[in-house]
């Protein structure tokens, strides 16, 4: 790990927008890796650097504010990859506000395509022009009541004038930390996606937290096969390793379904330290692995095995390194985490090479809202700490009814504070006051509460 410091400290004005931080970053290590893409998860189909990363995305922006998209809704429906890198990126150069979405493969996430288009009012929609052939992604398209811009194999847009589409074109959007950088919509898995509008204050502050604890720097290399509409995809799997001058290894997420070892194999080969998935993704390794014993890897430089986004098992954990102990995996290595998109993404997490507690927890207590240990003959719960909240996030578990915070051992709902804490839902006014602006009986807030709230023991946040 680098004991290198951020570009400049969290608060410092200079550092105002993401845009900004990556143009630092391509005069600072032009030459560096920023991206490797891994199109099938094995061969490599793309490397750029830091200064390339920079000019591909300057020319794309150009592109789309010759459609006059500053300050507008850009709808992605890029496959994971290297044109969804370039996309976001280029939205964020233009001044135009990406909105994560993904291609539709069935009818169900074509109407949900729509329903987001329609919600945040997109001004034209991203595709890629080398998947014109899905009838699914046709059938999105046309509900759709704006422009479909559609990317070529060079990541230009086609039908647009090659003038149009040089890095000299640009012009630099008017940006600072209040500016609102994308809209990343929530799952809907319990009611229509609702958009939470992420600033550049917030992605600095949320990557700066990173940068501190657990520990990543610019010569970290973080491989991920996490989908890119995913916040954790896209902060932690991409957006972090670039606010540090690092590298990101990116495959696409159905590489790794169909051959889960893939992920393993190029954490080996590019030496990775970094990489975060969640639950599920541990234990198919681990079903992988049992049919190749003669399996070659060298997983000794992996510091950071995150897992997040469904909760953690604490017999995923010790499978999974009992299974690649051999390998040279950590045990301190396995990092738990907790977040949600209404906190830009991570609310805690483990230190760096830092184990996390295993609590076995008495099921009957649980029940009644309640963290004890459980006896030598009771039924009991393995329970994973997910880490702490860093510096300049403040978590509290708290009694919703009552409205104070928890005592040890009381279950409740983690309310979180800080600079990484979204703006709110867009154009949802009374869920976002409902959502983001509770307060405690002393009269501390306010205090975000999602309405899905994720419950957790004051002594596991």
């Amino acid at each position: 790990m680098s004991e290198s410091t951020p570009l400049t400290a969290p608060s410092d004005p200079a550092l105002h927008s993401w845009v900004a931080l990556l143009r630092a970053q391509a005069t600072r290590r032009p030459d560096h890796a920023a991206l490797v893409f891994l199109p099938d998860g094995e061969r490599e189909g793309a490397r750029l650097s830091y200064a390339e990363l920079d000019l591909r995305a300057r020319g794309l922006a150009a592109a789309l504010q010759a459609q006059g998209l500053q300050d507008r809704h850009v709808l992605l429906m890029l496959p994971s990859g290297l044109h969804y890198v370039l996309g976001f990126l280029a939205c964020l150069y233009a001044g135009a506000i990406p909105v994560p979405g993904y291609p539709p493969s069935n009818s169900m996430h074509a109407q949900r395509m729509a329903h987001i288009a329609s919600d945040c009012e997109a001004r034209a929609a991203l595709v890629s022009a080398t998947q014109d052939g899905s009838e699914a992604l046709r059938e999105a398209c046309e509900g759709l009541a704006c422009p479909i811009l559609r990317i070529d194999d060079d990541a230009r847009l086609q039908g647009e004038p090659a003038a149009a589409c040089v890095p000299e074109a640009w012009q630099p959007p008017l940006l600072d930390r209040d500016s609102v950088a994308y809209l990343q919509y929530t799952s809907g898995s319990t009611s229509q996606p609702r958009g939470v509008i992420v600033t550049h204050g917030n992605l600095l502050a949320h990557a700066a937290g990173w940068h501190c604890a657990p520990g990543l720097g610019e010569d970290d290399v973080f491989v991920s096969w996490l989908p890119l509409f995913h916040d954790m995809g896209l902060i932690l799997g991409l957006l972090q390793m670039f606010h540090e001058g690092g590298t990101v290894v990116l495959m696409p997420p159905l590489a790794f379904v169909q051959q889960p070892l893939r992920w393993l194999q190029a954490l080996s080969r590019y030496r990775g330290t970094a990489s975060y998935a969640p639950n599920f993704a541990y234990e198919l390794c681990c079903q992988a692995a049992e049919s190749q014993p003669a399996l070659a890897l060298d997983l000794s430089h992996w510091a950071v095995a995150g897992n997040g986004a469904e909760p953690v098992r604490a017999e995923t954990l010790a499978r999974f390194h009992r299974q690649f102990a051999r390998h040279g995996l950590r045990a301190e290595a396995l990092s738990p985490g907790y977040g949600l998109a209404e906190a830009t993404l991570t609310v805690t997490r483990q230190p760096r090479l830092q184990a996390p507690p295993v609590v076995r927890a008495s099921s009957v207590a649980l029940a009644r809202g309640l963290l004890q240990p459980a006896s030598a003959d009771e039924a009991f719960t393995e329970l994973v700490g997910c880490g702490q909240a860093w510096p300049g996030a403040e978590a509290v578990i708290a009694d919703p009814q009552r409205a104070e915070a928890c005592p040890d051992g009381r279950i409740g709902e983690i309310w979180v504070r800080g600079e990484v804490v979204a703006q709110g839902y867009w154009r949802q006014a009374a869920l976002s006051e409902q959502a983001f602006h509770a307060r405690l009986g002393d009269g501390r807030g306010p205090w975000p509460r999602p309405l899905a709230a994720h419950r957790r023991s004051r002594r596991l946040a």
